[in-house]
This record gives structure tokens, C-alpha cells and sequence, in this order.
């Protein structure tokens, strides 16, 4: 029996991808600010889609929880 292996990565589907005003309203903040966050390397560059520019969701969704880490990781002090 002959199984072909999964490629290492799937074909992306234009759902998984946001723009620029979709990055900011998940992010709850302007698009101005979304544009300052990358041009100051706080945020991931976008790729380049003909005159559109897209992020991947899944990077999004890394980036917006790896911002609250610390509130996660938060604890009550002792006392």
C-alpha cells in the first residue's frame, strides 16, 4: 500500500489571513496605530498581496496573547 506524506505545510485559505482594518479591529485600536506597531518592529510586517496587505490569523492571534502573558501569568501576592 503506497501513502503519499502530508506536505510540511497546508495550502492557506483566504479566511486565515486578515487585513489591515480587520488586524485593527481585533486589536481594538486604529489602523494608524496597527502601522506604527510594525513600523516600530512591535508587530509583525504584513505580506504583500497585490495593493492589499495581509497577516496570517493564527500570528495575530500569537502576537495578541503573548502581549497579555504577563496578565496571565499574574498571581495575588502573599501576604
Amino acid at each position: 500500500m503506497h501513502t503519499e506524506s502530508q506536505p510540511a505545510s497546508l495550502p492557506l485559505h483566504l479566511n486565515e489571513l486578515f487585513t489591515k482594518s480587520e488586524v485593527a479591529q481585533k486589536l481594538k485600536m486604529s489602523e494608524r496605530s496597527v502601522e506604527r506597531l510594525v513600523a516600530t518592529r512591535r508587530f509583525p510586517r504584513p505580506v504583500r498581496l497585490g495593493k492589499q496587505c495581509y497577516w496570517l490569523k493564527e500570528i495575530v492571534d500569537r502576537w495578541l496573547s503573548q502581549t497579555f502573558q504577563h496578565q496571565k501569568d499574574w498571581q495575588p501576592r502573599k501576604r
